[in-house]
């Protein structure tokens, strides 16, 4: 869109601080209920997936060693879930068998793989 004049930055500004505005005085906020956990028991304390968050949602407990989400941030895109080497990182209603099933279904699709596995016939370990 290109640089813009300083009547159509504070014009533009102004909007975005009324609609901010709006769902604060609102009181509460709608969100998705699709949230990641984290297993602590299960997590090896690597730290993959703590840079990797578009929305900041991790950080990383130094006395427990393990990571941890925080729910008012997540968005449940799911990349610390497909990040973590360890599987300690779930998406609340999927499992990895349930994601596993679904792109392997999609590959079936894509190759015109006829029944079986495609993720299995590759020698993929899900």
């Amino acid at each position: 869109l290109g640089p813009r004049d300083i009547p159509t930055s504070v014009s533009n500004g102004a909007a975005a601080a009324a609609q901010i505005l709006s769902r604060i005085s609102q009181g509460q906020i709608a969100m998705e209920p699709y949230r990641a956990t984290v297993d602590t028991a299960r997590c090896s304390g690597c730290r993959i997936c703590n840079d990797l968050c578009p929305f900041s949602a991790i950080s990383f407990d130094e006395g427990a060693m393990v990571t941890n989400i925080d729910p008012k941030l997540c968005q449940g895109c799911g990349v610390c879930v497909a990040a973590c080497p360890a599987r300690a990182i779930a998406g609340s209603g999927f499992s990895h068998e349930q994601i596993i099933a679904q792109i392997d279904g999609l590959l079936m699709d894509a190759f015109k793989v006829p029944g079986g596995s495609v993720i299995e016939a590759a020698g993929v370990t899900a």
